[in-house]
């Protein structure tokens, strides 16, 4: 038959399979629904704080970014300053402390947070931060493997499990 054309079906391999079935585990792990509520609500206010009138993200300062990431690091209550689009210099998020909004976090894995924010300087005198702390799905991980019993077993699905130390 002219114009027919015949398609083979291609064997998937068990290697092909096992790597497709970790690529969706990893989908899974990325999931929204793995960050706690209250984390959301602080990012989303942090984010809110740099848009300008027209709700467009405005250019922040590395002092301004440098706060941000203190505020959303912090556990209990962060104090956020809404910024004017007018207002862009470096020291914005301490010059309207009369615009502060209250952010109480609920007792989540924010509060477990372990940080060690370091500043240090380039060969060029300037500031550079380093940040390490864990992540809210890294502090719930761990928190799930403190609480099984010595006799309970777990599989980990990670990359990363040379950072967990496991």
């Amino acid at each position: 038959k002219e114009g027919a054309t015949t398609t083979k079906k291609r064997k998937t391999t068990p290697q092909q399979a096992m790597f497709s079935m970790l690529l969706r585990v990893r989908q899974a792990c990325n999931s929204g629904e793995l960050v706690s509520a209250s984390h959301f609500e602080r990012a989303s206010a942090i984010m809110d704080s740099v848009r300008d009138a027209d709700g467009n993200v405005r250019t922040v300062s590395a002092n301004e970014g440098n706060r941000m990431i203190d505020m959303l690091t912090n556990s209990g209550s962060t104090k956020i300053s809404a910024i004017n689009s007018s207002n862009n210099n470096s020291d914005a998020l301490e010059s309207n402390r009369n615009e502060e909004i209250d952010i109480i976090s609920n007792n989540d894995t924010s509060n477990e947070y372990q940080q060690n924010t370091k500043y240090t300087k380039d060969k060029n005198n300037a500031e550079k931060l380093c940040v390490e702390s864990r992540s809210p799905k890294v502090c719930a991980l761990l928190n799930s493997i403190a609480e099984m019993a010595k006799d309970e077993k777990a599989v980990i699905f990670s990359q990363w499990t040379s950072f967990l130390d496991i």
